[in-house]
């Protein structure tokens, strides 16, 4: 099970550290990590379905962070699949604070906390470990759990329910102005605590009605427009029957 773990591992010149580890790093906007680290762990979200643009998520047993690509004419997941496992090695990269957060890419040159990382660069710094159609076990929280200390946790949703005031409504808005679905929130409860729900309007699955029964979601948590947010990945949901 993916879960959290503590930060406190010791400095070196350099070797394998936690995820967590690494994002604590971070002290300012933009932090170039200049000692030899390297970081190890699952694929648990990528454009395979279209629910994440020119990035992916990498994570272990500590958590996960949101790695940039500078993809525009090929699928990241045709670089790293979804659910593969890699080593990163990070030296010269730069971790980047975006509101809450910690993403890591090339040293920026303009006015974001990070560039993307060319496809040639990416290649040179990753190590496959293994590819596996099976997903990782991920950590089963209730909805009320979850807080910014989980952001890019991989993390398991049951028995939630979309809330009745959107039933009737697909994944994702249509907007006829472009002819194009329009990344969208959808707001999901247990019957005490709600969460929303972030989807792209890229994804393959974005004109579907979101079903109305009880769910079972598996993915990521992430935020959007400041506030807590989940984000479905491998389309990985399940209804049950009334």
């Amino acid at each position: 099970m993916l879960c959290s773990c503590s930060v406190s591992e010791p400095a070196s010149v350099g070797g394998r550290v936690s995820i967590a580890y690494l994002r604590s790093l971070i002290v300012d906007s933009s932090e170039t990590i200049t000692k030899d680290f390297t970081i190890a762990g699952r694929v648990v979200a990528n454009d395979y379905c279209g629910e994440l643009s020119r990035a992916f998520i990498l994570a272990d047993e500590s958590g996960g962070i949101e790695v940039k690509v500078d993809a525009e004419d090929i699928l990241v997941d045709e670089l790293v699949p979804l659910f593969s496992s890699v080593e990163l090695r990070c030296s010269g990269l730069s971790l980047g604070r975006e509101g809450r957060r910690v993403v890591l890419g090339a040293e920026p040159t303009d006015d974001y906390v990070v560039d993307r990382i060319a496809v040639a660069e990416l290649m040179s710094r990753i190590i496959y470990l293994g590819d596996s159609a099976t997903p990782p076990e991920a950590a089963r929280l209730s909805i009320g759990q979850i807080d910014y200390d989980d952001l890019f946790r991989y993390v398991e949703l049951s028995d939630i329910v979309l809330i009745a005031e959107e039933h009737d409504l697909d994944w994702c808005d249509w907007d006829p102005l472009t002819a194009q679905h329009t990344t969208s929130v959808r707001h999901f409860t247990d019957g005490r605590d709600t969460i929303s729900f972030v989807t792209s309007g890229a994804c393959s699955y974005a004109g579907e009605r979101i079903p109305t029964t009880k769910v079972r979601c598996i993915g990521v948590v992430d935020s959007y427009a400041g506030d807590i947010a989940f984000r479905i990945t491998g389309y990985q949901i399940e209804a049950k029957e009334d």
